[in-house]
């Protein structure tokens, strides 16, 4: 019901399986087709936001040509991009830079023309799209194990990496039997007040230490 509503709105939306019948189904709005290729700064008549003055710095509408000159400043883009970008994680990302990785990623997706919002989106996302460089963590010095039955958990947990744990645990299991080896685990829990996670690693150190099975 809904894209047949779309269908019928003022988006005209289009959609065609062109690659066969098991193929995935392309949408498209095809009222984008007909959009100004002046790349308007400002939205029409027509638009209800509360930014209409046609002064507005902040507004996407139009289509941008991905094909258009790399100089963003023979665009109708930058003084755009240099005013939205302040409140955006890329605030501090020269202007050029954006317009040349917006370009590079449409290009790189086979895109010749795309709504100018997607500008506006590309933005928004840099930190998490492009890997902008973020405050390092600063993580807290490790405290000091002064406990002893803490230190001997540890170097148990050591002795048994934990990407291998599911390997160590059948092994032991076919060893020992399903029973003993809870029994163990319930043991190290007692024993030490730990989570059975690391209960479970040290199992395996143990078992790896004692010889039974290998690391």
């Amino acid at each position: 019901v809904l894209l047949s509503e779309l269908e019928t709105s003022e988006l005209q939306l289009e959609r065609a399986k062109p690659n066969g019948k098991f193929a995935p189904w392309i949408f498209r709005f095809s009222a984008f087709d007909e959009e100004s290729e002046t790349h308007d700064l400002v939205s029409g008549e027509g638009d209800t936001s509360l930014s209409r003055e046609n002064n507005n710095k902040t507004i996407f509408s139009g289509l941008i040509e991905i094909t258009e000159s790399s100089n963003v400043f023979q665009t109708s883009w930058a003084e755009l991009i240099k005013a939205a970008k302040a409140t955006l994680p890329c605030w501090n990302i020269d202007t050029q830079v954006i317009w040349d990785r917006f370009l590079a990623f449409n290009r790189s997706r086979g895109n010749g023309r795309v709504p100018a919002g997607f500008l506006l989106g590309f933005m928004r996302r840099w930190r998490n799209s492009l890997g902008t460089p973020t405050r390092p963590v600063v993580k807290p010095p490790a405290r000091p194990i002064t406990d002893p039955k803490e230190r001997e958990l540890l170097r148990q947990m050591q002795a048994a990496p934990t990407a291998n744990r599911q390997f160590h645990a059948s092994d032991l299991c076919r060893l020992i039997g399903h029973a003993a080896y809870e029994a163990r685990v319930l043991d190290v829990i007692r024993k030490f007040g730990c989570q059975r996670f690391s209960a479970t690693l040290a199992v395996h150190g143990r078992a790896v230490l004692a010889g039974e099975i290998s690391r």
